[in-house]
């Protein structure tokens, strides 16, 4: 399997990790935007108590290890300073978890003493919005693969569109139709052989038939998807 997460990084990387993870959560998860400030976590699953925070690191940084030591000791200060907001949006429950989801491999096995250190710091600041047992851990994209081999398959999907060929002596039918007509006549300005003209005007409006169906198609399956073809078609 090829690494899909190479095509990931930056703010790319944090927004495949919410589709995924609300793949695999459903429900469960909820995504944690920075509109109303940066609180130190992207996403919640609220049922098991586990906030997560992307980090899709640049693949030109000269020092992965320490970008995300400052990574994770950054983010997890965050959950002090913003107590208060984490905890409306949390109400009763606490955080059982933190987990740093990385787009590559973890770089040193020395990233997890810092992780342990990390978490032993974060739960003598004794938050409400804390449990007891709370842990930090960082996870590579493995974590998501499963979730990363549906969404593809679901992308794939939904753009294969099947439109049976039509064959030639439709053209029979065709000639009555004034859509077609104006068509042909069209390509009778460029040419004076009229069933090279007829072939022209056919093949035409089968690709503007085919790509109607489809984008109609995926109107209807994936309206989001869909927007994001009509802006580029703008």
């Amino acid at each position: 399997m090829s690494l899909w997460y190479l095509d990931y990084n930056g703010d790319a990387w944090e927004g495949i990790c919410n589709v995924l993870l609300g793949t695999k959560y459903g429900t469960d998860y909820q995504p944690i935007g920075d509109k109303g400030g940066d609180l130190g976590l992207d996403g919640l699953n609220l049922r098991a108590g586990t906030a997560y925070q992307a980090y899709g690191q640049e693949p030109e940084n000269k020092d992965p290890v320490s970008g995300v030591r400052k990574k994770i000791g950054t983010d997890l200060k965050k959950l002090q300073l913003n107590e208060s907001e984490i905890a409306a949006i949390i109400g009763s429950k606490k955080l059982r978890s933190w987990a740093l989801l990385l787009n590559k491999e973890i770089p040193h096995n020395d990233l997890h003493r810092y992780a342990k250190q990390k978490e032993t710091e974060v739960k003598s600041w004794g938050l409400s919005i804390i449990d007891p047992d709370f842990q930090v851990s960082i996870q590579t994209p493995s974590f998501l693969e499963t979730e990363w081999l549906e969404y593809q398959k679901r992308r794939d999907d939904r753009i294969e569109v099947t439109v049976e060929d039509q064959p030639v002596p439709a053209l029979v039918v065709l000639r009555q139709n004034e859509n077609f007509k104006l068509v042909y006549e069209k390509f009778r300005v460029i040419t004076d052989n009229d069933e090279e003209a007829e072939q022209l005007a056919y093949f035409e409006l089968k690709n503007f038939l085919e790509n109607s169906i489809q984008l109609s198609e995926i109107q209807r399956r994936e309206p989001d998807f869909f927007s994001q073809i009509e802006e580029i078609r703008s």
